[in-house]
């Protein structure tokens, strides 16, 4: 249970953190009072979308957007998120699920 919600959320590396306190009813007998551990929160959950790996997702002329190979040529794709993780991002529009995101673009011949 939340006891008291973040009071800021400030940047940290590619990612906005929020500190809480929190209590656990009934919880594992192996935490010891005190102690900072990591915590992931889940406030929606979808399910039936289109994910892709968060590595695959950066800013471009100030859009959002993936590469795709397209036949023997990369495209820089403009993308609508939706939910993110800390290791996934829903793509609400922008690409359909036969598309093929380039994960590591270093070899990739791009083509604006």
């Amino acid at each position: 249970m939340i006891e008291k919600p973040a009071e800021q959320v400030v940047a940290m590396n590619n990612r906005s953190v929020g500190y809480v306190f929190c209590s656990v009813e009934a919880g594992p007998r192996e935490l010891i009072p005190n102690l900072n551990v990591k915590v992931e929160i889940t406030t929606a959950r979808k399910s039936d979308v289109l994910v892709i790996p968060r590595s695959a997702v950066f800013r471009q002329a100030g859009k959002t957007s993936v590469l795709l190979s397209e036949a023997e040529r990369t495209i820089v794709k403009p993308v609508e998120l939706g939910l993110v993780t800390s290791e996934e991002i829903e793509i609400l529009s922008g690409i359909n699920a036969e598309d093929t995101v380039v994960i590591n673009p270093g070899e990739a011949k791009i083509n604006p």
